[in-house]
């Protein structure tokens, strides 16, 4: 059986596709930080980025956590869930306030960000949308 309708499958591999696309650009102007004008430009869309992944989180909130909870492993999923979304959230949080400052103090955590919702795109991927 599968937990996840074909649509909802899909609205969320579309989501994770466009996600990675902002990363990719996040990547191209980490690499060209240096540059002022490219620098203001990161800061940007670093919070464009945190906006739209704002939203990603609540839309699965939203849409997930009745399927999830109906599910045999339900509140273990559930609260896997939640507790990779607090993370995210307290990530993007961070992020928000050193984006105020100069890059050198939010370049790092922006990379660390980037990599690590790269990685729980993966692994949502693999365990709930394979198929």
């Amino acid at each position: 059986m599968d937990l996840f309708p074909v649509e909802l499958r899909r609205i969320f591999l579309d989501e994770h596709a466009h996600l990675r696309r902002e990363l990719d650009v996040l990547e191209g102007l980490l690499a060209r930080a240096a540059d002022a004008a490219v620098a203001d430009e990161l800061r940007r869309r670093a919070s464009g980025f945190s906006t739209q992944l704002l939203a990603h989180i609540d839309h699965e909130e939203r849409l997930l956590r009745p399927l999830l909870a109906d599910d045999a492993w339900g509140q273990q999923r559930v609260n896997v869930m939640d507790g990779d979304h607090a993370v995210q959230r307290a990530r993007l949080a961070e992020l928000e306030e050193q984006l105020a400052g100069a890059v050198a103090h939010w370049h790092a955590p922006l990379q660390q960000l980037i990599a690590a919702v790269r990685a729980d795109m993966v692994s949502e991927e693999r365990e709930a949308f394979a198929g």
